[in-house]
């Protein structure tokens, strides 16, 4: 025998079915781009990875400010104790400069320590948070890519010319390589916090 529904329950029976079907859809839509949780783990896996790379390179580039430090005492005692500089103290200091600003990017960036302007992307909802994110992200991964490209290409240029720092003799090429280290790096960094938003985007 069939028994008619009251207006009240067919109601609760029309969300419920609304409501599975919302969460099947959700479901359908994460596991197809991530089935399993792969690409999730994988993403995490990398970002663990390039973290522990960059903050060895941030340690390496605190090295550099020690030598650095040391560096511009010892010239400056030199200088004004004994008259006798060290001879090409200033143009080693510029390139060391360069090296731990390549080094410290990718640090930075795996700390998620760049400055950003979230005025009105904190009133966004979480999934439109993360899709602009991974766009930015991309979009600087993009740039770095390029600006590591020239650099492998200057420093080529460096090797086949064989340039070197002017009155202390020291081929040049050992800093721009050092600088492809660190922009490479920081490329990988902003890729994989590209890859990530997207999978929190699709999660969402």
């Amino acid at each position: 025998m069939f028994f008619p529904l009251s207006h009240t329950k067919q109601g609760e029976l029309s969300s419920g079915i609304l409501d599975t079907v919302r969460l099947k859809s959700k479901l359908e839509r994460g596991t197809t781009l991530d089935r399993d949780g792969t690409l999730s783990k994988a993403s995490h896996q990398l970002s663990r990875t390039l973290s522990l790379v960059a903050r060895a390179l941030h340690n390496v580039g605190i090295c550099f400010i020690v030598v650095m430090m040391l560096l511009v005492v010892t010239d400056v005692c030199r200088r004004y104790f004994f008259s006798a500089p060290i001879i090409g103290a200033d143009q080693l200091v510029e390139k060391s400069l360069g090296i731990l600003l390549a080094f410290t990017l990718a640090y930075t960036a795996a700390m998620k320590g760049h400055i950003r302007v979230d005025l009105l992307t904190d009133r966004l909802p979480q999934r439109t948070q993360a899709i602009i994110n991974s766009i930015l992200s991309l979009i600087g991964c993009s740039l770095m890519s390029l600006i590591t490209w020239r650099i492998v290409l200057h420093t080529k240029r460096i090797m086949d010319t064989g340039l070197l720092i002017a009155q202390v003799d020291i081929p040049m090429w050992p800093f721009a390589g050092l600088l492809v280290v660190g922009f490479f790096v920081f490329t990988l960094v902003l890729l994989a916090q590209s890859l990530e938003y997207l999978l929190t985007a699709v999660s969402k």
